[in-house]
């Protein structure tokens, strides 16, 4: 079957762009954490995540992680990262203990030294 994109976004302005630049692409204008009028349950293969996860309260981190496993099929792949210098901050260890207790095989795949900032990428699965 052919792949179709659902990009998220809080951003009203920038969704706007995108959806101009990319108009053959669905964009949501909504909080990660509340898409349950917009993707329906267990219908999404891949989530690939750019949240500043470190800079969430923890439960704001639980609500998105559950939300994310909500619309994810069994098996989905969830990707996200965490920028290197951001490990420090309390809210790295506290996203990665709740990725952990969501996702099968949570872990680091790789390091992008390339990217500004440098980050670390992980991924799990439902």
């Amino acid at each position: 079957h052919l792949a179709s994109y659902t990009g998220v976004e809080i951003d009203e302005g920038l969704v706007e762009y995108v959806q101009r630049s990319f108009p053959a692409e669905r964009f949501l204008a909504v909080s990660a954490d509340n898409l349950k009028d917009h993707i329906p349950d267990g219908s999404i293969d891949t989530v690939i995540c750019s949240l500043p996860w470190t800079l969430f309260a923890g439960d704001l981190q639980e609500s998105i992680t559950q939300e994310i496993i909500r619309v994810l099929k069994p098996g989905g792949k969830f990707t996200t990262f965490l920028c290197i210098h951001a490990l420090t901050y309390p809210g790295a260890p506290r996203a990665k203990k709740i990725f952990k207790q969501y996702f099968t095989g949570f872990e680091k795949c790789e390091t992008i030294a390339r990217n500004i900032p440098p980050a670390n990428v992980y991924m799990g699965r439902k």
